[in-house]
């Protein structure tokens, strides 16, 4: 701990420099309060949150053309046989009626 009783930081912190409007920085600070945070706490959570969504969301890649026939055999393959999935698919799900399929 340093002198004022903080933790101190093991790592060092890289800084955003971002330009807003007054109105864009009121609705910010508005949201923020909302949820018991600070402004830099609240902005640094919603960009993380969109850019993790953003990075998962991706669809694209590139592959040369062997990994792509690679790829696209593996995609096209039958699947193994698969005991415990197959026996699964028979037994009546428990919120059911003895009726129903």
């Amino acid at each position: 701990m340093n002198r004022k009783g903080k933790e101190k930081r093991t790592t060092r912190l890289a800084t955003i420099h971002l330009e807003a409007s007054t109105e864009q920085r009121h609705m910010i600070d508005r949201a923020a309060k909302l949820l018991g945070k600070g402004r830099s706490e609240f902005m640094l959570d919603a960009a993380c949150d969109r850019a993790q969504s953003v990075i998962l969301d991706q669809v694209f890649f590139n592959l040369d053309a062997v990994r792509l026939r690679t790829f696209n055999a593996m995609l096209d393959a039958r699947l193994a046989p698969h005991t415990g999935l197959e026996r699964l698919k028979t037994v009546r799900a428990p919120w059911r009626k003895n009726s129903e399929a």
